[in-house]
């Protein structure tokens, strides 16, 4: 992160979307866009893992289910690599399963969201994890 303080709305902050449904990925990349976000998308964990080795994302919306890995096996590779430990990722999932969420949240994702989402909620979420504050305190605790 930048010395100086930013408004979360600049597009400074660099958002990765994986999600293999088209549908999923259009709404988000749009209201992302909209906010003023640069947003990069994938449609796969392979295609992900390739994104996030050329670049540095400030936060990942991760889905759970994915056709060529699950999103968890996804999220456990991805809180091994050094470089993106402390990146936000905010799980996605189209199950409402507490099992599913608790085992996401314990294994490194910071927020869990179920789909149908609410887009100013998942708006209202990243713009908490890229809080300054937010991220201060997560450092502390």
């Amino acid at each position: 992160m930048a010395d100086r303080e930013r408004s979360t709305t600049e597009a400074q902050y660099h958002l990765l979307v994986v999600d293999d449904n088209d549908g999923m990925r259009d709404v988000l990349e749009i209201g992302l866009k909209r906010k003023g976000y640069a947003t990069a998308t994938a449609q796969s964990a392979h295609q992900a893992l390739e994104m996030i080795s050329r670049r540095n994302f400030d936060l990942i919306l991760l889905d759970i289910k994915l056709p060529d890995m699950s999103g968890l096996k996804l999220l456990k590779i991805l809180r091994r690599a050094r470089s993106i430990l402390d990146t936000p990722i905010i799980m996605l999932s189209g199950m409402a399963e507490t099992a599913k969420m608790v085992e996401a949240l314990q294994n490194g994702a910071n927020d869990y969201v179920t789909k149908p989402f609410d887009l100013p909620a998942v708006l209202a979420r990243i713009e908490t994890q890229l809080s300054p504050k937010h991220r201060d305190y997560t450092r502390i605790s």
